[in-house]
């Protein structure tokens, strides 16, 4: 949430693309022209009741690109994938689900570009090894179903930079995080009119650091959602009405916090309009908490309170059909934690920031099957400002927050004629302050990108080919997303998967 390091509050209930019914190959491979490959697996083998899905990902390269003809140094990465998964059918109502999940990453972790002074002398590198382990068990009932979940993840994470001596010694910060936690769920449809939703979740988190050392908290919530629909007559506009409530836990550095929900919408056979309104938070992380130098233990939770309005339409038929969908919004962050100097010039976060975000999206879709084409186009407008000064010297009032371009705009169309499918992008994003000062000799300009690709797909016997093109920044525009850290100029990418049956 606006740039911050964790999402605002809540649980994450991975729901993931389920095993195959029969025996399925598939074989990816890509490369491109700075230097960068890819390759993934994914087999599908049934046995018995038990659906199995083994999913293989390495992809490695060097990232050979340049600016300002400077050629950039250690942008080197590696990276590995293996997800293995599992869906038994224990009774006819019961299942059981099984995930295990690793993923680990070495890559140069680039300071930012200067000259070719400092590209030679950048030797920093980044690695990080994570896991997550499930167990979910599922009930289907007459009028609902339970669910009820385990997880374990940990992360490994180790920073080094022999350019960097600190004690006479070259830098090197590990840490360790571990997280336990389990997940309810039950839901009742009593009838076709309401849907009831109420759950639970808890969770033990821990962090062994070199520089926030070892700790533990525990957290949790208990949440209920009402779902209520009605129609005065029979093919006549639908109403609903959702009503939620989530009760976040209390540990030793964050209240029980009581987050309530409500939303209206009202729908009809071309489109909706809704209105809604909803609180959240999110708790300061270990580091913000336990840094040394700097962290700060007496950190309060960020808390949000917001409202989003929107509607959507249908016009057309079968052959062709154009749908429009336009949401505005506001969010209102109090408490929000930003790191600051303090008077002895260390830097140390604090609670007082007051954010608020204003904003709309309008996506426009239109498909037409006569001629097989797909064109989408979303245009965004986010004013995130700093709604109320640090203390009473402060003068940044006002002012947008750094990397928030306040437009942007992606086009997208797609021809599909037959076995072949040629795609463009189009990519534009205003101009981001790199400071809450708003300087206007501290920014990032403004670019705009296009990529293209083409693909053919072919069949032979019961197997599948695809070979795809892709040109990414076809104009060799030069741009950044992050002040220092240039993105790749043009380059070409060629891909072919196959799949078996």
């Amino acid at each position: 949430m606006l740039g911050a390091g964790g999402s605002i509050g809540g649980a994450v209930n991975f729901k993931l693309r389920p095993p195959d019914d029969s025996l399925h190959i598939s074989l990816l491979s890509r490369g491109n022209t700075l230097h960068n490959y890819g390759l993934s697996f994914i087999y599908n083998q049934p046995v018995f009741n038990v659906k199995q899905q083994l999913r293989v990902g390495r992809h490695f390269g060097a990232n050979r690109y340049s600016a300002n003809g400077v050629t950039l140094q250690n942008r080197d990465f590696k990276r590995l994938h293996l997800q293995w998964q599992t869906r038994i059918r224990l009774t006819g109502n019961q299942q059981l689900e099984t995930l295990a999940y690793h993923f680990r990453s070495e890559a140069g972790a680039a300071k930012p570009f200067i000259n070719a002074g400092t590209e030679t002398a950048n030797k920093a590198r980044i690695s990080v090894n994570n896991t997550l382990t499930r167990l979910r068990w599922r009930m289907s009932l007459s009028a609902g179903s339970i669910q009820s979940q385990l997880y374990v993840r940990n992360e490994w994470l180790t920073y080094y930079d022999p350019s960097v001596y600190i004690n006479a010694e070259a830098l090197k910060s590990v840490h360790f995080n571990n997280e336990v936690g389990w997940i309810s769920r039950w839901r009742y449809m009593p009838d076709s009119n309401w849907l009831i939703i109420t759950g639970a979740d808890g969770r033990r988190q821990m962090i062994r650091s070199s520089e926030a050392g070892v700790h533990t908290r525990y957290n949790g919530a208990v949440y209920a959602s009402l779902n209520r629909q009605w129609a005065r007559l029979e093919n006549q506009a639908v109403w609903h009405l959702l009503l939620s409530l989530r009760g976040e836990l209390a540990d030793a550095h964050q209240k029980a916090l009581w987050l309530p929900a409500l939303s209206l919408r009202r729908e009809t056979g071309s489109g909706s309009v809704y209105l809604s309104y909803m609180q959240n938070f999110r708790a300061p992380s270990f580091n913000a908490l336990y840094w040394q130098p700097g962290g700060n233990p007496d950190l309060n939770p960020e808390n949000a309170y917001g409202w989003e309005g929107g509607l959507d339409y249908l016009l057309g038929g079968d052959n062709l059909s154009l749908r429009q969908a336009l949401a505005l919004y506001q969010n209102d962050v109090q408490n929000q934690i930003v790191w600051l100097p303090d008077e002895n010039g260390a830097w140390r976060p604090q609670n007082f920031r007051r954010v608020r975000a204003r904003g709309m999206e309008w996506e426009s879709r239109l498909i037409s099957a006569l001629f097989p084409m797909e064109l989408l186009t979303r245009l965004t407008y986010n004013h995130t400002v700093k709604s109320a000064p640090d203390n009473a010297q402060d003068k940044t009032a006002g002012n947008v927050l750094p990397y928030h371009p306040q437009w942007t705009f992606y086009g997208n169309i797609i021809f599909t004629p037959g076995q072949w499918r040629v795609s463009l992008d189009y990519i534009f994003n205003a101009f981001a302050y790199t400071t809450i000062a708003n300087d206007n000799n501290n920014f990032i300009p403004s670019f705009h990108i296009i990529n293209g690709s083409i693909s053919r797909t072919l069949y032979y016997q019961r197997r599948q080919f695809i070979l795809a093109i892709q040109i990414n920044n076809a104009f060799n525009t030069p741009y950044q997303t992050q002040k220092g850290y240039p993105m790749p100029g043009r380059y070409a990418g060629l891909a072919i998967a196959m799949n078996f049956n």
